[in-house]
C-alpha cells in the first residue's frame, strides 16, 4: 500500500445566524452551535475541499480526516460529514450561510449536500483538545470524487443535532494556520508499486 496526504485547497466555516457574513481568511474551522440564556445565538458549518486526482487509477484501501482540535464544548455530541454537492464552485473568500459564490445563492441555506452518495460518515466529537483527532471511513468519498467529480473530495460538517438547546461546538485549524487539517488516504498504485506521497498545500 502506499499513503497520499493532503491538506485542503480551499476551507471556510459559515455562520447560520450571521447568514451574509464570509470567514475564509480565518484560521479556525467550526461546526456547532452556541446557546445564550437559552436561546441559539450561533449555528457553525464547515467545508473543505481536497484534490485527489493524484490517485487516478489506484485502489482506495481507507481514507481519514485529520483535524487540529483547538476547542470542544458540550462532548460528546454527534457530527456527520456529507459530500458537498458543489465541489467547484462554492469561492473561499465569498461562501457564507447564503450563497457559495458572489451572487449565487445556495439552493438550501447552510450549504448543499448530500448524505446518501455516499452515504454520510457520523461520528462522536472527542474531547480531545490540543491535538490532532482522526475521522475514518472516508474511502467511499475519495472513489466518488475521482468517479464524478474531476478529483475534489468536497466535505461539509455540522452537528447531527442542531438544535440541542445547549452548547455543543467544536473549533479546529484551517488551512490559513498551522497544523492544517489533513485528508490521509490508503491506496495501492496502478501496478501495486509501493510509496510515500505526501503533498501539502498551501493556498
Amino acid at each position: 500500500m502506499a499513503t497520499l496526504t493532503l491538506n485542503p485547497t480551499i476551507d471556510a466555516r459559515i455562520n447560520g445566524i450571521l447568514t451574509t457574513s464570509n470567514y475564509g481568511s480565518q484560521s479556525l474551522l467550526t461546526h456547532g452551535v452556541n446557546y445564550s440564556g437559552g436561546n441559539k445565538t450561533e449555528t457553525w458549518r464547515s467545508l473543505l475541499n481536497f484534490n485527489v486526482s493524484a490517485l487516478a487509477g489506484a485502489t482506495i484501501n481507507s481514507a481519514k480526516l485529520r483535524r487540529y482540535i483547538t476547542d470542544v464544548v458540550g462532548d460528546p455530541f454527534d457530527v456527520k460529514i456529507a459530500r458537498c454537492t458543489r465541489p467547484q464552485d462554492w469561492v473561499e473568500g465569498a461562501v457564507t450561510w447564503e450563497r457559495y459564490a458572489d451572487g449565487q445563492n445556495w439552493t438550501t441555506q447552510g450549504g448543499d449536500f448530500s448524505d446518501t452518495t455516499p452515504a454520510a460518515v457520523t461520528y462522536s466529537e472527542p474531547s480531545t483538545e490540543d491535538a490532532y483527532v482522526e475521522t475514518t471511513g472516508l474511502e467511499a468519498f475519495v472513489e466518488d470524487a475521482l468517479q464524478f467529480r474531476n478529483g475534489i473530495v468536497s466535505l461539509l460538517l455540522r452537528n447531527a443535532n442542531e438544535a440541542p438547546g445547549t452548547t455543543k461546538v467544536s473549533v479546529y485549524r484551517s488551512s490559513e494556520a498551522t497544523n492544517k487539517p489533513e485528508l490521509v488516504v490508503d491506496y495501492t498504485p496502478p501496478g501495486g508499486e509501493a510509496q510515500v506521497l505526501t503533498l501539502r498545500n498551501y493556498w
